[in-house]
């Protein structure tokens, strides 16, 4: 499930407040705007937002707005993909990239190696592996729940259903050892699947992993659990949304072919 990590150093040295959980997407690229950093040529050192192109990234956004790509059920694309709160929602998205300026642009080098991007930006949207990857983490960054949408829905995506041992483990006791290991006693970045195993690890009174497990209460399965054309045409719509950003192609007639896809 993803969240924003703000990096509270870069908060604290624009002298702004860190966000909580009632702010809306305008606050966020308010936000974003002020935590942009230029200088007098145009050059970006610090970007107020960042994330990826990636059409599963961005569908927490698209839920929020009261949008869907796919039907409940994933059986149609046509009359959810296309509707106006799912157009809207990429809308709003696209321009955080080409209006606003707040996010770096697809083609636009980064200053920092790959799986870093993220010290580029104040704000990052992250899923809780990220955050689990960062450095001094409870020091440095807090987490705070995604911005409330114009549609005013409060849900998210779940983006990973969790790791089993298969039947046909040749050896079923080793590998159950081995999850029990790196999931409860290491506490790897996967959140534990029962509350009790939460609280025994303490999660449920950490800072950022307490916000995270609260999202469960608000969950949905992502169009790529539910129709698996949709997922397997993810390359070609993540294409498709560069050329909206890069080369401004038309978000709602884009979209409005993605309903081939399901």
């Amino acid at each position: 499930m993803p969240l924003v990590i703000i990096n509270k150093s870069k908060f604290d040295q624009a002298g702004l407040s860190y966000p909580t959980d009632d702010w809306t997407w305008d606050d966020m690229v308010e936000l974003g705007k002020k935590l942009t950093i230029r200088d007098e040529q145009g050059n970006v050192s610090q970007y107020g937002l960042g994330i990826g192109i990636d059409i599963e990234w961005w569908e927490p956004f698209v839920l929020r707005n009261g949008g869907r790509y796919v039907a409940p059920d994933g059986s149609a694309a046509h009359g959810y993909v296309d509707s106006p709160a799912t157009i809207e929602a990429f809308r709003l998205i696209v321009d955080a990239f080409r209006v606003h300026s707040i996010v770096r642009m697809p083609n636009e080098p980064s200053r920092y190696r790959e799986g870093q991007e993220y010290k580029e930006a104040a704000m990052n949207f992250a899923f809780a592996w990220h955050f689990h990857h960062h450095p001094d983490p409870d020091q440095e960054y807090a987490v705070v729940g995604l911005p409330n949408m114009p549609g005013g829905v409060n849900a998210n995506m779940i983006y990973m259903a969790g790791a089993h041992v298969t039947k046909k483990s040749a050896h079923p006791r080793l590998a159950w050892e081995f999850l029990r290991h790196y999931l409860m006693a290491s506490r790897s970045w996967i959140l534990p699947i029962t509350k009790s195993s939460a609280v025994e690890q303490g999660l449920t009174e950490h800072p950022v992993w307490s916000r995270y497990l609260q999202e469960l209460d608000v969950i949905q399965l992502g169009a790529f659990f539910l129709n698996r054309k949709w997922n397997a045409s993810r390359q070609l719509i993540n294409d498709d949304i560069r050329r909206m950003i890069v080369d401004g192609a038309d978000v709602a007639q884009t979209m409005r072919s993605w309903t081939r896809f399901a």
